[in-house]
């Protein structure tokens, strides 16, 4: 006899926005377990990478690793690790180090802004779990993170025992599991109005806008090309599919940064993507380097923009 699995859905408030997590598995006092463990785990990836909490790591590293190596938890190893590469791969157009058109925004000058330059090449890691720069340095890993959280909460669900589910981060999300998951990503400009509309299983979307409130933990800084230090201009809205979360939350930053450019890296990592434009809602805008290699369990239904989106639906996206 086939077992009935249960289903709960549950949200919270953080990373600066409202984090949903919806379980599927055997008994409601698993999923709440679970669901509790997953909350706690984007709780401490927002206590270690927040630029606004002094305590985190993010913070003490601004504040001191140009001086001395700091030590760091492992996670923000692991992400500061990724980010690099990511700039490695990229020729500098991704950079965690923030550049002087963002800094008035995010920084408040008594940290130190007004004397720190940006180049993601200072930023030693060390084996033994310190960091330090090779000279003053400011760093957001805003453009990152939020999609690193949701992994590990996704992580941390499959281990508490949930065979499906989807863990959302206020457009970051991760569908885990047999069972498909429709997703509803919003006009960019008109956030009450369908843009796309997603199925996907066993994979990973990340939205970002080049005009979003920069309320939310992942966009504290406006869409930066590193190479010009300029900031991204236009009304653009860029969508990743990817396997894990955080490659499709940096993958977006780039795609909108440097456009079609980014074809060999979307292709490195056997991404998909596509840009939304101001008012235009065009099937035509995917960039899919090469879409048979991925996202096989991914059907893209463009849905009309006059229609509305049900707000109970578990997954529905925030374009911010």
């Amino acid at each position: 006899m086939k077992s009935v699995l249960s289903e709960i859905r549950r949200a919270r408030p953080l990373l600066g926005t409202f984090v949903e997590i919806t379980a599927q598995g055997p008994g409601e006092a698993l999923l709440h377990r679970a669901i509790n463990e997953a909350f706690s785990a984007v709780g401490a990836v927002h206590r270690l990478m927040s630029v606004h909490d002094s305590a985190s790591d993010v913070s003490r590293l601004n504040s001191q690793a140009a001086r001395r190596p700091i030590r760091v938890h492992p996670w923000t190893r692991r992400v500061l690790l990724a980010a690099k590469q990511f700039s490695r791969e990229t020729g500098g157009a991704w950079d965690i180090t923030v550049a002087p058109p963002a800094r008035d925004a995010c920084f408040q000058p008594e940290r130190g802004a007004r004397d720190s330059c940006s180049d993601w090449r200072a930023i030693v890691v060390r084996g033994d779990g310190r960091v330090y720069f090779r000279r003053p340095l400011l760093i957001d890993l805003g453009g990152i993170a939020k999609g690193f959280a949701v992994d590990r909460a996704t992580e941390t669900l499959i281990g508490a025992g949930a065979r499906s589910g989807v863990v959302n981060a206020g457009g970051d999300l991760r569908v885990f599991g047999s069972k498909p998951r429709t997703v509803h990503i919003r006009d960019p400009l008109d956030p009450g109005r369908w843009g796309r509309t997603i199925s996907l299983r066993e994979t990973s979307l990340a939205t970002s806008t080049t005009h979003g409130s920069g309320a939310d933990f992942a966009n504290q800084t406006p869409i930066i090309d590193g190479r010009t230090h300029q900031s991204v201009p236009g009304n653009l809205s860029a969508s990743v599919c990817a396997r894990d979360c955080m490659t499709a939350d940096a993958l977006t930053k780039l795609v909108l940064a440097i456009r079609h450019e980014a074809e060999p890296i979307l292709r490195r990592y056997q991404a998909q993507a596509f840009f939304s434009l101001a008012n235009q809602m065009d099937p035509r805008s995917f960039l899919c380097p090469d879409p048979s290699a991925f996202c096989s369990h991914t059907k893209f239904v463009i849905a009309s923009r006059s229609t509305r989106p049900d707000r109970k639906l578990p997954s529905l996206l925030r374009s911010r």
